[in-house]
Protein backbone atom coordinates (compact mmCIF):
# COMPACT_ATOMS: atom_id res chain seq x y z
CA UNK A 1 0.00 0.00 0.00
CA UNK A 2 3.18 2.49 0.90
CA UNK A 3 4.55 1.49 -2.38
CA UNK A 4 1.45 2.55 -4.43
CA UNK A 5 1.06 5.58 -2.28
CA UNK A 6 4.81 6.76 -2.89
CA UNK A 7 4.64 5.97 -6.72
CA UNK A 8 1.10 7.94 -6.92
CA UNK A 9 3.40 10.70 -5.20
CA UNK A 10 5.90 10.83 -7.65
CA UNK A 11 3.73 10.66 -10.76
CA UNK A 12 1.64 14.15 -9.64
CA UNK A 13 5.56 15.45 -8.62
CA UNK A 14 7.07 14.48 -12.68
CA UNK A 15 3.43 15.91 -13.95
CA UNK A 16 3.31 18.77 -12.45
CA UNK A 17 7.25 19.13 -12.81
CA UNK A 18 6.37 18.60 -16.88
CA UNK A 19 3.50 21.70 -16.40
CA UNK A 20 5.78 23.93 -15.46
CA UNK A 21 5.64 24.19 -12.01
CA UNK A 22 8.39 26.92 -10.65
CA UNK A 23 11.71 24.98 -9.67
CA UNK A 24 11.27 26.01 -5.92
CA UNK A 25 8.19 23.72 -5.63
CA UNK A 26 9.94 20.93 -7.21
CA UNK A 27 13.20 21.42 -5.32
CA UNK A 28 10.82 20.87 -2.12
CA UNK A 29 10.15 17.17 -3.14
CA UNK A 30 13.56 15.91 -3.81
CA UNK A 31 12.70 16.46 -7.95
CA UNK A 32 14.47 18.85 -10.55
CA UNK A 33 11.66 21.24 -13.06
CA UNK A 34 11.86 20.34 -16.70
CA UNK A 35 13.47 22.01 -18.48
CA UNK A 36 12.31 23.35 -22.12
CA UNK A 37 13.59 21.22 -24.89
CA UNK A 38 13.66 21.69 -28.98
CA UNK A 39 10.94 20.90 -30.79
CA UNK A 40 9.90 21.43 -34.61
CA UNK A 41 7.54 24.33 -33.73
CA UNK A 42 10.93 25.76 -32.16
CA UNK A 43 14.05 24.00 -33.34
CA UNK A 44 16.32 26.42 -31.74
CA UNK A 45 15.28 26.14 -28.42
CA UNK A 46 17.80 24.50 -25.98
CA UNK A 47 17.76 23.08 -22.67
CA UNK A 48 19.21 26.31 -21.24
CA UNK A 49 17.23 28.99 -22.77
CA UNK A 50 14.23 30.24 -21.16
CA UNK A 51 10.53 29.18 -21.60
CA UNK A 52 8.44 32.19 -23.25
CA UNK A 53 7.94 35.22 -21.65
CA UNK A 54 4.26 35.35 -18.92
CA UNK A 55 1.87 36.85 -20.91
CA UNK A 56 1.55 39.30 -17.61
CA UNK A 57 5.29 40.47 -17.52
CA UNK A 58 5.55 43.88 -16.88
CA UNK A 59 1.37 44.38 -16.47
CA UNK A 60 0.12 46.07 -13.45
CA UNK A 61 -3.07 44.85 -11.57
CA UNK A 62 -4.98 46.85 -8.92
CA UNK A 63 -7.33 44.74 -7.33
CA UNK A 64 -9.79 44.72 -4.30
CA UNK A 65 -9.18 42.41 -2.29
CA UNK A 66 -12.51 40.97 0.08
CA UNK A 67 -12.71 38.60 2.96
CA UNK A 68 -15.68 35.99 3.12
CA UNK A 69 -18.08 35.69 5.78
CA UNK A 70 -16.11 33.86 8.37
CA UNK A 71 -12.85 36.09 7.46
CA UNK A 72 -15.37 39.18 7.94
CA UNK A 73 -16.32 37.55 11.20
CA UNK A 74 -12.65 37.50 12.51
CA UNK A 75 -12.11 41.24 12.08
CA UNK A 76 -11.11 41.42 8.26
CA UNK A 77 -11.71 43.81 6.35
CA UNK A 78 -11.73 44.55 2.35
CA UNK A 79 -8.59 46.28 1.12
CA UNK A 80 -7.02 47.28 -2.33
CA UNK A 81 -3.80 45.78 -3.39
CA UNK A 82 -1.57 45.94 -6.65
CA UNK A 83 -0.39 42.58 -8.11
CA UNK A 84 2.75 43.82 -9.94
CA UNK A 85 4.63 41.82 -12.67
CA UNK A 86 8.37 41.89 -13.04
CA UNK A 87 11.18 40.08 -13.66
CA UNK A 88 9.09 36.33 -13.62
CA UNK A 89 8.15 37.69 -10.20
CA UNK A 90 4.86 39.19 -9.07
CA UNK A 91 4.94 41.93 -5.64
CA UNK A 92 1.66 42.48 -3.67
CA UNK A 93 2.19 46.22 -2.88
CA UNK A 94 -0.19 45.50 0.29
CA UNK A 95 1.58 42.94 1.07
CA UNK A 96 5.22 43.90 0.46
CA UNK A 97 4.09 46.18 3.78
CA UNK A 98 3.22 43.01 5.83
CA UNK A 99 6.53 41.66 4.99
CA UNK A 100 5.59 39.07 2.25
CA UNK A 101 7.98 38.48 -0.68
CA UNK A 102 7.54 38.89 -4.02
CA UNK A 103 7.39 35.51 -5.70
CA UNK A 104 7.23 33.75 -8.87
CA UNK A 105 4.09 32.61 -9.85
CA UNK A 106 2.87 30.02 -12.72
CA UNK A 107 0.79 31.01 -15.59
CA UNK A 108 -1.29 28.44 -18.04
CA UNK A 109 -3.53 29.15 -20.95
CA UNK A 110 -7.12 28.81 -19.75
CA UNK A 111 -10.03 28.94 -22.04
CA UNK A 112 -9.69 32.17 -23.72
CA UNK A 113 -7.25 33.75 -20.67
CA UNK A 114 -4.95 32.50 -18.66
CA UNK A 115 -4.82 30.82 -14.95
CA UNK A 116 -2.62 32.01 -11.85
CA UNK A 117 -0.77 30.78 -9.29
CA UNK A 118 1.53 32.14 -6.60
CA UNK A 119 2.71 31.19 -3.09
CA UNK A 120 3.91 34.35 -0.81
CA UNK A 121 5.50 33.81 2.11
CA UNK A 122 6.41 36.10 5.58
CA UNK A 123 8.46 35.51 8.81
CA UNK A 124 5.89 37.03 10.68
CA UNK A 125 3.09 37.04 9.07
CA UNK A 126 2.69 33.19 7.55
CA UNK A 127 1.80 32.26 3.75
CA UNK A 128 -1.15 33.38 1.45
CA UNK A 129 -1.83 31.08 -1.84
CA UNK A 130 -2.95 33.20 -4.61
CA UNK A 131 -5.12 31.86 -7.71
CA UNK A 132 -7.02 33.50 -10.64
CA UNK A 133 -8.24 33.21 -13.73
CA UNK A 134 -7.09 36.62 -16.37
CA UNK A 135 -9.53 37.17 -19.10
CA UNK A 136 -8.95 40.39 -21.67
CA UNK A 137 -8.50 42.96 -19.07
CA UNK A 138 -10.15 41.43 -16.04
CA UNK A 139 -8.56 39.57 -13.22
CA UNK A 140 -10.53 37.60 -10.64
CA UNK A 141 -9.32 35.03 -8.07
CA UNK A 142 -8.97 33.58 -4.13
CA UNK A 143 -6.24 34.21 -1.72
CA UNK A 144 -5.96 32.09 1.28
CA UNK A 145 -4.03 33.36 4.54
CA UNK A 146 -2.25 30.57 6.14
CA UNK A 147 -1.58 32.81 9.60
CA UNK A 148 1.71 32.26 11.79
CA UNK A 149 -1.06 30.56 14.20
CA UNK A 150 -2.45 28.30 11.84
CA UNK A 151 -5.36 29.94 11.17
CA UNK A 152 -6.82 30.18 7.61
CA UNK A 153 -8.73 33.49 6.29
CA UNK A 154 -10.06 33.18 2.53
CA UNK A 155 -10.52 36.10 0.60
CA UNK A 156 -11.95 37.01 -3.03
CA UNK A 157 -9.95 39.73 -5.44
CA UNK A 158 -10.71 40.73 -8.79
CA UNK A 159 -9.89 43.97 -10.77
CA UNK A 160 -8.73 45.36 -13.91
CA UNK A 161 -5.17 45.97 -15.73
CA UNK A 162 -3.99 49.39 -15.91
CA UNK A 163 -3.37 50.19 -19.97
CA UNK A 164 -0.76 52.53 -20.54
Amino acid sequence: MRQDKTRGFLVVVSILSMCGVPAAMAAEVGQQPSKPQATPANPTMTATQSATVSPLEGTTWPVTVTPDELATRKGEKPFADTLMFKDGKVTMSACVKMGFAPSTYTTAPAGAGWSLWTQQTSKDQGQTTWQATLTGETIKGTMVWKKSDGSLLHYAFEGKKITS
